[in-house]
């Protein structure tokens, strides 16, 4: 591999974190909460009573959560979240 590609890999991996980090700061810290637990595969009435919050909360959580992150459902969530390095 030339110095070229190489210098080009760093940025293209630069700019992916970067791309990762903005996309979790778009995540309010009860969103990224929210989006833990989704992760660890629990219901919508288990996330509410793990955050003591109402269901419907979680659906509006989840809502803004797939928005954000440009998901149409659960399982789109989770695998970006990984992707992105949102969870560990």
């Amino acid at each position: 591999m030339s110095q070229v590609e190489a210098e080009e890999q760093d940025m293209e991996a630069t700019a992916q974190k970067d791309k990762s980090r903005s996309t979790h700061k778009a995540l309010s810290q009860r969103e990224q909460d929210v989006l833990e637990l989704l992760t660890w595969g629990k219901s919508n009435k288990e996330i509410a009573k793990a955050l003591n919050i109402g269901s419907q909360t979680v659906k509006t959580h989840l809502s803004h959560i797939f928005a954000k992150l440009g998901t149409p459902d659960r399982a789109g969530a989770v695998g970006s979240a990984f992707r992105n390095g949102l969870v560990e």
